[in-house]
């Protein structure tokens, strides 16, 4: 509730209009969802490659406020639909995060709770949100980054229970569809998606293939021997993905907005390097976040070596890896006149839902590894973290 009044009392942005009506130059976006045009007339228009965000927003826009206007007056009804949408796509996220942390989907089960408990107070609405915010305070850009990227994390979140639970031929029918029709919705919806997927199951790939061990000498035979090991769920929904992603970013380079902007990839770098002291150190939020996060790393070093806590080491080297990862490739990404220095809070998110997800898990593994006696003492370190980010600024 104190999230939809905060939500609520935002001013609404100016892109609102124009994707919602839509202006004449995402008329085109609207009709051609697939890009079939520019694939095959190598036509150029605005986000090519952003059609299901279009979607969701202007179907979004173009209903609930009506029905809001049931319960208040016109204006507010626009307002409150803001609101709601917002708290949606944090519950949303709450959930999928919470559910990877804690290895369940019973949400009043203790492994749900614990990490979900701490991770809805690092959503940030007020002080903090420019600097660990997910859910941005612009509608617009919280249907284009925060929505399009909670849908990624529920690729993968599902991914996770179909092996934990059996694998692929013990999943149902419909998890196999949903898992093999979401990468269309992800690789057509935010800016940042194509990237972070290719990045993802690349990482997870390499690691699921280094796990693997086959004893043919014969390099060929090895090679297969041992991508026939992975998972058959990676096997069939990363080409997908992967595919679909590179669609995404080849249609993206016809994208007429950005030929509005042009600067060297040198200067994007240069810029980018320039700005990141003051992006990581400038304020203390992010800097108590990733503290917190390997204060906890520290503590499990003095827990006895199980396999959930190896499992805890490796996710946080990977989640390590993409943010360095993503991180260099960012200004490739391309260039916009409203984003100078390339590294912003919107451009982070896919870094900060990672973030958030190892303060839940390394949280709730540390919890089941320390001594019964102690605790306590485990509850009191989280709780700090929320009462410094959910402080004022000042005193943070």
């Amino acid at each position: 509730m104190l999230s939809f009044i905060q939500q609520a009392r935002i001013s609404l942005d100016g892109d609102m209009a124009s994707i919602i009506v839509p202006s004449k130059s995402y008329e085109k976006v609207m009709q051609d969802p697939f890009a079939l045009s520019v694939l095959l007339k190598h036509e150029s228009y605005a986000a090519p490659n952003r059609s299901f965000a279009h979607w969701m927003m202007a179907g979004y826009f173009r209903t609930v406020p009506f029905f809001m206007q049931n319960f208040t007056n016109k204006i507010d009804s626009i307002y409150a639909s803001v609101a709601l949408a917002k708290v949606l796509m944090q519950a949303f996220l709450l959930f999928l995060l919470a559910s990877l942390a804690g290895g369940t989907r019973k949400i009043r089960s203790r492994e749900f709770l614990f990490p979900a408990v701490l991770i809805s107070f690092l959503f940030q609405t007020a002080e903090f949100n420019q600097y660990i915010g997910v859910i941005d305070r612009s509608i617009t850009y919280a249907f284009f980054y925060a929505l399009p990227m909670s849908f990624l994390v529920l690729f993968f979140q599902m991914l996770f229970f179909i092996e934990k639970n059996g694998g692929w031929k013990n999943a149902g029918i419909i998890r196999k569809i949903t898992l093999i029709a979401l990468p269309v919705l992800i690789s057509l919806s935010g800016p940042l998606n194509p990237g972070v997927a290719l990045i993802v199951c690349v990482l997870i790939f390499c690691n699921e293939f280094w796990k693997t061990k086959n004893s043919n000498e014969n390099v060929i035979s090895n090679v297969f021997g041992r991508l026939k090991q992975i998972p058959q769920s990676i096997r069939i929904t990363f080409p997908i993905l992967i595919l679909l992603s590179m669609y995404s970013w080849y249609i993206g380079q016809f994208n007429s907005e950005n030929f509005n902007f042009s600067l060297p990839i040198k200067e994007r770098y240069l810029r980018m390097f320039d700005v990141m002291p003051d992006f990581f150190f400038g304020n203390s939020a992010l800097p108590v976040l990733i503290l917190f996060i390997l204060l906890n790393y520290i503590f499990l070093r003095f827990t006895p070596n199980t396999k959930e806590r190896s499992d805890l080491f490796q996710s946080g080297k990977l989640i390590l890896i993409f943010s360095l990862v993503y991180l260099l490739l960012l200004p490739l990404g391309g260039y916009r006149g409203y984003r100078p220095t390339i590294l912003r809070w919107d451009t982070f998110v896919p870094v900060y839902i990672c973030l958030y997800f190892l303060a839940g898990y390394t949280s709730v593994v540390l919890f089941k590894q320390i001594l019964p006696q102690t605790r306590k003492i485990e509850f009191v370190w989280p709780s700090l973290l929320c009462v410094l980010l959910h402080s004022d600024a000042s005193f943070v």
